[in-house]
C-alpha cells in the first residue's frame, strides 16, 4: 500500500477522522467518534512518567512545558513501516487509565483485520515492545500531543469541568466554540449542496463560479481550511462595517433633510412673527412708520442683526427700548 495514501482512505471511511500533520511531514489521523472522559484524576497534575496511576504528561509544546491530559475515548491512526495502527486511550471498571493498540496491518480499506492487538496499564510500552523500532520513541509525540490542534482539544475538555487548572485558556476555548460552530454550518451546508447536486441528476455542479462534482473527494488540510474560513469571516466583518455605515449615513441623511424641512417652516413663522412684533414696537413707542427709511424694515434689520455679547439672532430672545427725544430716536435691542 502506498504510505502516502493510508490517510486518505481512512478519511474516506468515516467523516468522524480528522487528518493532523506532524513537524516530520508524517501524518496521523484522529477519531472523534467517542466523547472524551475528565476524570477524578484529572483534578490536580501529576507527571505520568513519575507516577504511573496519573492522568498527565508535562511534555513541551512549540518550546513551551504544559501539562497535556490523558484522556479516555482519545484515539488515532498512525503508520509505521506501512502497518496501519490504532492507538487509545481506555479506561477500566477501576477507573484505571489503559493504553490499547491494534495493528491492522498494511491494508487500510478493511479495519476488521486485527493483526495483534493490546491493551494494558502501561504507557505503550507493550506496543513500542511489538514495533521494535531502533532508538528512542516518544509516546506523546507519537499520539500528537505536540499538535496544538489536538492539545487544544484535550485541554478544552478538562476546562470545562477544572477551569482553575487552565486559568489562560478562556480566550482558546471560545475561540475554539465559535470554530467548531462555523465548521458545522460549513458542513451543513455541504450537505444541502450534495443532496442538490445528486437531485439534478448531474455531475457537475456550479455555485459562484465553483465547481462541485461527484468526483472522489478531494481533502483539504485543516490548516488552509482555517484560513479559508478566517478570510470568509474578515469579508463578511467588512460587509457588515459596510453597511452599518450606508445605515448611518442614510439615518444622518433623513435627519438632516428633517431638519431642513422644519427650518424652512421656521423661517416662514420667524419672519411672520417679526412683521408682528416690529408693529407692537411700533404702535408702543408711538413711531412714524418712516425713520429716513420704512420703520418696519428698519427695525427687521436691526432684529436679525446678532448680539455683541452672546451672538443670539433669534428675537424671541431679544428686548427692545426705544427712546424718542423730539426727532431724535434711540433703540436699543437687549438679550432678555
Amino acid at each position: 500500500m502506498n504510505k502516502f495514501q493510508w490517510f486518505e482512505t481512512l478519511l474516506s471511511c468515516n467523516k468522524n477522522y480528522q487528518l493532523y500533520c506532524k513537524a516530520n511531514s508524517s501524518h496521523l489521523v484522529m477519531n472523534t467518534t467517542s466523547e472524551l472522559q475528565v476524570l477524578d484524576m484529572h483534578s490536580q497534575y501529576i507527571d505520568i512518567s513519575r507516577n504511573f496511576n496519573s492522568a498527565y504528561y508535562y511534555i513541551k509544546v512549540n518550546e513551551e512545558k504544559m501539562w497535556i491530559p490523558i484522556l479516555p475515548g482519545f484515539s488515532i491512526f498512525t503508520s509505521i513501516n506501512n502497518n496501519i495502527y490504532q492507538l487509545s486511550i481506555e479506561v477500566n471498571e477501576e477507573k484505571k487509565i489503559l493504553f490499547s493498540w491494534i495493528n491492522f496491518g498494511e491494508n487500510a480499506n478493511d479495519l476488521s483485520n486485527t493483526i495483534a492487538s493490546n491493551a494494558q496499564s502501561d504507557r505503550f510500552q507493550s506496543f513500542i515492545k511489538y514495533i521494535n523500532i531502533r532508538g528512542k520513541i516518544s509516546i506523546p509525540n507519537l499520539l500528537g500531543f505536540n499538535i496544538n490542534g489536538i492539545v487544544q482539544i484535550l485541554i478544552s475538555a478538562v476546562y470545562q469541568k477544572y477551569s482553575h487548572l487552565y486559568p489562560n485558556f478562556q480566550p482558546i476555548f471560545k475561540a475554539q466554540q465559535a470554530t467548531q460552530k462555523i465548521i458545522k454550518v460549513v458542513k451543513n451546508k455541504a450537505k444541502r449542496l450534495r443532496k442538490e447536486l445528486d437531485n439534478n441528476n448531474s455531475e457537475t455542479l456550479i455555485r459562484e463560479g465553483l465547481l462541485i462534482t461527484t468526483e472522489k473527494t478531494k481533502y483539504v488540510d485543516y490548516n488552509d481550511f482555517i484560513i479559508l474560513l478566517i478570510e470568509n469571516k474578515q469579508t463578511k466583518q467588512q460587509l457588515y462595517n459596510a453597511n452599518r455605515q450606508i445605515k448611518c449615513l442614510k439615518e444622518k441623511l433623513y435627519k438632516q433633510k428633517e431638519t431642513e424641512k422644519e427650518g424652512e417652516g421656521d423661517n416662514d413663522n420667524q419672519e411672520e412673527s417679526i412683521k408682528t412684533y416690529i408693529k407692537k414696537i411700533i404702535n408702543e413707542s408711538k413711531l412714524g412708520s418712516t425713520i429716513l427709511v420704512s420703520t418696519e424694515q428698519f427695525l427687521s434689520l436691526v432684529l436679525q442683526q446678532s448680539c455683541n455679547h452672546c451672538g443670539e439672532t433669534h428675537f424671541h430672545y431679544k428686548k427692545p427700548k426705544v427712546t424718542t427725544i423730539g426727532f431724535s430716536i434711540i433703540i436699543s435691542i437687549l438679550c432678555c
